[in-house]
């Protein structure tokens, strides 16, 4: 069975763990995980990550991989696989409809955005295990929350509803259970409309701002200011805005 699912329209991508009902992440899937994500481009404008059932988004990574020499195996393709999703330019989504939990709760921080239905549970639960976190919870969770609310989330190992991952920052959206392939696609919608040019480039630079000093992140923006005015999606957006209707930018 295959159990990552590739697929792809006219806006989007789609990568679906397809393994339910708990989509664990053992080395096998995490390299199918980095073969799908190294097909991702930039002639669409999204990409989802989702998953399988309604169990679980994924709860966490498999058990035998924490054995022995399987460890090292593991951690590679892990930051293999993170590594190759952190190179996408264009959005990324996690869909988190049931359980994200340990390696599945990594994986939806290694995306742009997380959008959660209410009955999602999600959470760095590696310190129940005795283990720490493997596969970029901790530092991601430092620049998206900060060192306190990290340390809340890790060191508790808690798993938090939906509505308390949002509270936090954790989770980007919240919607009702029943609505959830609605309100995903609106969102989904709303990002696949921005300009492809100014998008990649802001979200390159956002991703970079928190690792280097405040001037050289300033002479970035400048920079890639500068690139973004030589585009044709400037001139559609300001006639746009002028004629009083959406764009139709086209990423040149």
């Amino acid at each position: 069975m295959t159990r990552i699912l590739f697929d792809t329209n006219d806006t989007a991508y789609t990568i679906t763990l397809n393994d339910a009902p708990l989509n664990i992440l053992d080395i096998a899937m995490l390299e199918e995980l980095r073969d799908a994500l190294s097909k991702v481009g930039n002639d669409r404008h999204v990409l989802i990550v989702r998953a399988a059932g309604e169990k679980a988004f994924s709860a966490g990574a498999s058990v035998q991989d924490h054995l022995g020499d399987r460890v090292k195996s593991m951690l590679g393709a892990f930051h293999d696989c993170f590594r190759t999703l952190n190179r996408v330019e264009i959005a990324t989504i996690a869909l988190v409809k049931g359980v994200a939990l340990g390696g599945g709760c990594e994986l939806a921080l290694a995306c742009d955005f997380r959008v959660a239905a209410r009955r999602a549970k999600i959470g760095q639960t590696e310190i129940n295990l005795g283990l720490t976190t493997g596969a970029g919870g901790i530092p991601r969770l430092v620049k998206l929350l900060g060192v306190a609310r990290a340390k809340e989330l890790v060191l508790l190992g808690e798993r938090l509803s939906a509505d308390e991952a949002h509270t936090v920052g954790l989770v980007t959206q919240v919607v009702e259970n029943e609505e959830f392939p609605k309100r995903v696609a609106e969102f989904a919608g709303k990002l696949a409309a921005s300009a492809p040019i100014a998008y990649r480039i802001a979200k390159a630079l956002l991703n970079r701002a928190a690792d280097v000093p405040i001037d050289a992140a300033l002479e970035a923006e400048a920079a890639a200011f500068g690139l973004v005015t030589s585009s044709e999606d400037i001139f559609e957006g300001i006639q746009a805005m002028m004629e009083k209707r959406p764009p139709k930018f086209k990423g040149q």
